[in-house]
């Protein structure tokens, strides 16, 4: 799909258009959230908010060269994901429903234990680096992407990935996890 094109369709009232952008971008949004918040209802509803939010101010959007659509979409998406940890901080691990990747069952019962162990040592970072991390190794976000959804430097988002991968590697090592 065409992105910048289907956008186009969109903001011009082509309601099917506007559909296939939320097609495409649902799934994205969710694991985003899911990476985030790891509450498969709270990252339903907040992609479902930011979706919502995207139809709204789709006129907003402006296609300047070197600009993309996701990186505008995904800055709605951390608002709304900086919004929600404002007005409740969730408990992340009682709400954590791991994917079921049909992995041999031994396989997949360790796979769950270092899972549960990487969600809690996350939730020890900050909100920004936790969004750092989601768009870059959930959604494979490039760098020069995720510095404009969250509106700072390139430079800014290679240091801090690279700080906050040393800062969990101290935390599950000082913690005594896998």
């Amino acid at each position: 799909m065409d992105v910048e094109q289907t956008v186009r369709r969109a903001r011009g009232g082509d309601r099917d258009a506007l559909s296939a952008l939320c097609e495409e971008f649902y799934p994205q949004l969710h694991r985003f959230f899911i990476g985030l918040l790891h509450a498969t209802q709270d990252a339903d509803d907040l992609a479902q908010a930011t979706l919502l939010q995207m139809m709204e101010k789709l006129d907003t959007y402006r296609a300047f060269p070197g600009s993309k659509f996701n990186s505008w979409l995904f800055r709605i998406a951390y608002n709304k994901f900086i919004d929600q940890t404002r007005k409740k901080r969730p408990d992340v691990l009682d709400n954590y429903d791991p994917p079921d990747l049909s992995p041999p069952m031994v396989e997949g019962m360790i796979q769950e234990e270092q899972t549960a162990q990487l969600w809690q040592a996350l939730t020890q970072i900050d909100d920004e680096l936790r969004a750092m991390i989601a768009m870059r190794y959930q959604l494979d976000m490039p760098y020069a992407d995720i510095a404009k959804a969250l509106g700072i430097q390139t430079g800014r988002v290679k240091w801090r990935l690279h700080e906050g991968l040393e800062k969990l590697k101290g935390i599950m090592t000082k913690e005594g996890l896998a």
